[in-house]
């Protein structure tokens, strides 16, 4: 087999064994939050059916971390920007 055939064969593999429902942990600069959203056999119900149960798993560590970072990021700016509509700064610039 050619290398780049082995390549795209190996792609194949992995996007047909890859769960439809996987989901990542993604963090928003622009809303200030961290979220991911979980397939329904990943909950469990309470009994009386007003929370639900979700487990975050040692798998989830490294982005849940990236997403701390953002937040972090995010909480500097807009504390600059109240800064600035105090008059105290004058320039609120976004991170890199």
């Amino acid at each position: 087999m050619l290398p780049g055939m082995q390549r795209l064969l190996l792609l194949a593999t992995l996007l047909a064994t890859t769960p439809v429902h996987a989901a990542t942990w993604e963090a928003s600069f622009r809303k200030c939050d961290i979220a991911k959203s979980f397939a329904k056999e990943d909950t469990i119900m309470a009994y009386d059916g007003s929370s639900v149960f979700v487990t975050i798993t040692p798998a989830d560590i490294p982005a849940i971390e990236r997403g701390i970072k953002v937040l972090k990021q995010c909480r500097k700016f807009w504390a600059c920007v109240e800064r600035r509509t105090a008059g105290k700064v004058k320039h609120c610039y976004l991170p890199r």
